[in-house]
């Protein structure tokens, strides 16, 4: 029984699902570009023998694309683009790739959890979803740190980290920001 085999198969089946979920909202192309990304790694992988954390640098920053403003989509598109022919061409050390790809995670992570404050403040509440999207981008940043710190417990536990966001997969799935629950926090925070 070849566990990691059957972790990566469930993994990228599970993230095919939440773009169905997520289409025609705000959060789409992020969930599109996550579902995505593991088939091409995989692709890449079987077909030319490259590593998939080569491609995850690239797919990262394309999560930043999908969820910044407009006019600033075409740098980020073009610096992804640049960041994988630099990763390619200089052979960059696998330990250095996870480290750039957790640092465009933690910019991803600060984005979300910006986008949750102005929730915060326009609404009077917190909103489940983007809760859930804070707690697995901190998830992505463990995931990508554990491997390059412990090499040796690091990929056991990038596979249970993997596992985690299987799960986190399956609630995207059921829930967007516009269906997910929102939690007044009005009268926790504000005083009137």
């Amino acid at each position: 029984m070849n566990i990691p085999l059957i972790t990566v198969v469930t993994s990228t089946l599970i993230w095919l699902l939440p773009p169905f979920r997520q289409y025609r909202t705000y959060y789409f192309g992020y969930f599109l570009i996550l579902a995505i990304s593991d088939p091409v790694k995989i692709f890449f992988l079987n077909s030319f023998s490259i590593p998939p954390q080569i491609f995850s640098s690239f797919f990262s920053l394309m999560l930043v694309s999908a969820i910044i403003k407009m006019e600033r989509r075409l740098i980020i598109f073009v610096l992804s683009f640049l960041l994988l022919f630099f990763i390619l061409a200089f052979n960059v050390e696998s330990k250095l790739v996870l480290v750039i790809n957790a640092s465009i995670h933690i910019w991803i992570l600060m984005l979300i959890i910006s986008k949750l404050i102005d929730a915060v403040v326009e609404t009077k509440t917190l909103n489940l979803f983007l809760i859930l999207l804070v707690i697995y981008e901190f998830m992505a940043i463990l995931k990508n740190l554990v491997v390059v710190f412990d090499l040796t417990h690091g990929t056991l536990q990038f596979y249970v980290t993997t596992i985690v966001q299987i799960i986190f997969g399956l609630v995207f799935t059921f829930i967007n920001y516009n269906n997910s629950k929102f939690f007044p926090i009005k009268n926790y925070l504000v005083r009137e």
